[in-house]
């Protein structure tokens, strides 16, 4: 497998340390369209608190009601088979991760120029952090909030289309309370 054959699994969860995972959201890209996705709730590892429900929101009863992330162990172990993943501001995504199953599979190492003849990693990395690579392609950007950028590239309309294709009717707008007082926001 080359490096330009691999999928880029991007993900998003909504939780915290305390509650774990009680979402997750992945859009797995090759060639630069949308191949995939995969979402869902997830049970609280322990209490979501107010402030978590508040930005994210999910009540700990309703998310009570589904199976926990961790039982999710094939699906992330499969993706990251198949290529890297990204996330916006990956340190979080990636320290989730890694508090519900610390050591994965050995996989491709997607860093190496041949990730087919590369030494295999027990590694939920290489990551690729889009708050990153913005601040390179973009520098001296007011901020770079995913929400911002959002706003400055203009890509409301079509993430709202790509919501409506692909996203539950109640979740798709990601972190609704704080969409919200975004588009209540002026310009």
């Amino acid at each position: 497998m080359s490096w330009a054959a691999a999928s880029i699994h991007v993900l998003d969860f909504e939780g915290g340390r305390s509650s774990g995972i009680v979402e997750y959201g992945v859009a797995t890209l090759s060639n630069g369209a949308i191949t995939a996705t995969y979402t869902r709730i997830c049970a609280p590892a322990g209490p979501v608190t107010a402030a978590e429900s508040a930005l994210h929101g999910i009540a700990e009863a309703d998310a009570a009601r589904a199976a926990p992330f961790a039982t999710e162990r094939e699906l992330f172990v499969a993706l990251r088979q198949t290529g890297p993943f990204a996330a916006h501001h990956a340190p979080v995504e990636r320290g989730l991760l890694r508090h519900t199953w610390p050591v994965p599979m050995a996989s491709p190492d997607f860093s190496a120029p041949d990730p087919a003849t590369a030494p295999r990693l027990a590694d939920w990395g290489p990551w690729l952090d889009t708050r990153r690579i913005y601040e390179r392609l973009y520098p001296g950007l007011p901020n770079y909030q995913l929400i911002d950028l959002i706003k400055t590239f203009a890509l409301t309309d079509e993430l709202a289309s790509l919501a409506a294709a692909r996203c539950a009717a109640n979740r798709r707008q990601s972190k609704n309370r704080v969409n919200a007082r975004w588009r209540a926001s002026p310009a």
